[in-house]
């Protein structure tokens, strides 16, 4: 885990990510419009994916290039989510399941593990109501799947100071994570 990324452009050093992508898709709508229907089913192969070594020096590192490690990766997935856009009440729901895996020869062994990216579950839901022509109440709600994070498997002592070994990259998770938002608008002319 680094506290501190850093965003750094293509070099000799350090190739361009890229990505090719398949993705089926379809939409439908209901006789009257009313209800939109949008699916998605995904998969994709990435290249020269950024990680950083183990025990990384970013901060005040001029050669900070000779942190960085590229490897190749894939994910895959689906969407699925369902509309209304018409009428005082309007809204969205939607829900995906994705996951992301990178592969690094000097990381984990040279082995895939789950990418930063990596949230199995998002599911997200968006209400307008209309309460008056121009007052607009809005409430937005999502939950998702923790991030994944690298933690200690078991700790030893070495003169004095309790050390940290980790077995795999990404092997844990944070905490589920889930947020609600509430607006109301109203036009004053």
């Amino acid at each position: 885990f680094n506290s501190l990324e850093v965003w750094m452009h293509a070099s000799p050093t350090i190739k361009p990510q890229y990505a090719d992508i398949i993705d089926l898709g379809f939409i439908g709508s209901s006789k009257n419009s009313k209800y939109t229907l949008q699916t998605d089913i995904f998969y994709k192969w990435l290249y020269n994916q950024i990680a950083y070594k183990y025990h990384a020096e970013m901060l005040i590192n001029k050669y900070v290039e000779g942190e960085i490690r590229q490897g190749n990766g894939w994910a895959y997935g689906f969407e699925i989510s369902l509309s209304k856009e018409t009428g005082k009440l309007r809204g969205q729901l939607g829900y995906t399941y994705s996951r992301s895996f990178m592969k690094v020869n000097e990381i984990n062994n040279g082995e895939y593990f789950p990418s930063t990216t990596d949230k199995p579950h998002n599911f997200v839901a968006n209400i307008l109501f209309q309460a008056r022509p121009r007052w607009l109440i809005s409430g937005n709600y999502q939950i998702s799947s923790g991030n994944p994070v690298t933690t200690p498997t078991s700790f030893y002592y070495y003169r004095g100071y309790q050390v940290p070994v980790y077995s795999e990259q990404n092997n844990d998770r944070l905490p589920v994570y889930q947020r609600f938002d509430f607006s109301t608008t109203i036009r004053l002319n």
